[in-house]
């Protein structure tokens, strides 16, 4: 567990980030086909909650459904987000009509001590999430 209860216990570390910051590796190497070798997870998943995409559209009321994220930018010191998206804008729980060229912005450490895991976790690769309900992110965009 990467985090437990909300408690960060553990860095992802290959063996040169361990030895810059003093600590044993965790064996969280990784490599592309080109640039040099990196960190990341292997197996990753966030563990499902207890209702499906539609209890938590309905939860929310209204908002964005996003399918599709591109060009996402992060301030690395103030953890301020946000990314392009398309989607399908929903009213009262239901698909009103669809989205797209719009941004979704918010600050990390928010977005993480809000969001809300669905049910409908499947697992398809090495990084895996059910859908995420995330309440008060601005939207921009028509």
């Amino acid at each position: 567990m990467i985090i437990d209860e909300g408690v960060l216990t553990t860095w992802l570390l290959n063996a040169s980030s361990a030895r810059q910051l003093g600590l044993e590796t965790t064996g969280h190497a990784s490599r592309g086909l080109a640039g040099p070798p990196g960190v990341s997870p292997s197996n990753l998943t966030l563990l499902p909650g207890a209702h499906d995409q539609a209890a938590l559209m309905r939860q929310a009321g209204s908002g964005v459904l996003v399918t599709s994220m591109f060009g996402p930018s992060l301030n690395a010191n103030t953890g301020d987000w946000s990314v392009g998206c398309s989607g399908q804008w929903f009213e009262n729980g239901e698909i009103a009509y669809p989205v797209t060229e719009i941004t979704v912005a918010g600050n990390l450490i928010d977005i993480y001590a809000r969001l809300v895991a669905g049910s409908d976790l499947e697992i398809r690769g090495s990084s895996n999430s059910p859908s995420i309900l995330v309440d008060g992110l601005a939207i921009a965009g028509k």
